[in-house]
């Protein structure tokens, strides 16, 4: 059985991040991106949710550099 979204979850964890930081940028709680990752994802949400990633990681990288 394989995991659904594993590029997603990976990409969360490559990046270092916890499912609530990629949440919060998302603008919505924890719990619903992880009831969102246990099934198929339209093409829109995907790319939303990778993109918060990126975004998430790039103000994480601003933060400690900026502290």
């Amino acid at each position: 059985m394989s995991t659904r979204n594993k590029d997603i979850r990976d990409a969360i964890k490559t990046a270092g991040l916890y499912q609530y930081q990629v949440a919060d940028t998302l603008g919505i709680d924890e719990t619903k991106l992880s009831k969102m990752l246990r099934y198929d994802l339209s093409k829109t949400d995907r790319e939303s949710i990778l993109n918060a990633v990126a975004m998430t990681k790039i103000n994480q990288q601003a933060e400690r550099e900026a502290g």
